[in-house]
C-alpha cells in the first residue's frame, strides 16, 4: 500500500521526522518507488525519486529530502508508492499530488488516460481547483470525488495535494478497514499530514470523507 507524508513548514523542520517515515515502514523489498517533491520559492521542485523501494535507495532518499530542507522549501510531499508509469509526488501547473488507496481503471478515457488514473484525477483536480478561492476547495473536491465515484470502479482514496500556498489533504469516506487514513499533527513548527502516526508529537486521525485545508497560519477547512 501507498504511503505518504505532506509538510507545510512554519519553522525548522528536523530532517529525522523525513527520515522516521522511512524507518517506520519497515523493510519493505516488495516492489515499488519513492519520490520527494516541494517548492522552491513560488516553482514547483523535484527534489528526488527512485525506481526501487526506499529501503534499498535510503542514502538517494536522504539525500533528496536534506536537499530540500537546505533550499528552505516551505510546503514538502513525500510518497512511497506501486504502480505508477511516471515520478511521484505528481506535477501539474504548480500543483504537487499525490494519493494512496486504490483505483480501479476502466475503459472510459479521462484526458486521453485511463478514467481510473490517479495522473487523470489530479488533471482534472487542478482544473476545478485552479484559480479558484479557498474557500471553494472544499465544496469542489468532494464533487470531484462523488463525480469520479459515479464514472470510474473507485474503491478507497485518499490523496494530499497543494497549490504552493495551501496543503491540502482529503480520506476517503468509505475506507472501512482504514487502508487510506490519515492522519495530521499540528505545532508551532509545522503541519503535518501522513498516513501513519509517527513517533513524536501528537496525531488526529482526519475522519473519513472529511477535506481539511491549512496555509502557513490556521487550519481553514477542516479538524472539528
Amino acid at each position: 500500500m501507498s504511503k505518504l507524508m505532506g509538510i507545510l513548514k512554519k519553522g525548522t523542520i528536523a530532517p529525522q521526522l523525513l527520515e522516521s517515515f522511512v524507518s517506520h515502514q519497515g523493510n519493505d523489498t516488495q516492489p515499488g518507488r519513492w519520490g520527494v517533491a516541494g517548492y522552491l520559492g513560488n516553482w514547483t521542485v523535484r527534489y528526488g525519486a527512485g525506481d526501487k523501494p526506499v529501503a534499498e535507495e535510503k542514502q538517494q532518499y536522504e539525500a533528496a529530502c536534506g536537499h530540500a530542507l537546505l533550499a528552505g522549501a516551505k510546503i514538502l510531499i513525500a510518497h512511497l508508492h506501486h504502480g505508477y508509469t511516471e515520478s511521484s509526488p505528481l506535477i501539474k501547473n504548480n500543483w504537487l499530488f499525490c494519493n494512496s488507496g486504490v483505483l480501479i481503471e476502466t475503459e472510459n478515457p479521462v484526458h486521453g488516460e485511463p478514467c481510473g488514473s490517479a495522473q487523470a484525477f489530479f488533471s482534472t483536480l487542478v482544473e476545478k481547483l485552479d484559480q479558484r478561492s479557498t474557500k471553494a476547495y472544499p465544496s469542489l473536491i468532494y464533487d470531484l470525488v462523488e463525480y469520479w465515484r459515479s464514472h470510474c470502479q473507485m474503491q478507497f482514496f485518499s490523496f494530499v495535494v497543494s497549490d504552493g500556498r495551501h496543503l491540502i489533504a482529503y480520506r476517503d469516506s468509505r475506507d472501512h478497514e482504514g487502508l487510506a487514513a490519515l492522519f495530521c499533527s499540528v505545532s508551532e513548527d509545522a503541519f503535518l499530514v501522513c498516513s501513519q502516526k509517527l513517533p513524536g508529537g501528537e496525531w488526529k486521525e482526519i475522519k473519513k470523507g472529511e477535506v481539511v485545508v491549512v496555509d502557513r497560519h490556521e487550519v481553514i477547512h477542516g479538524l472539528q
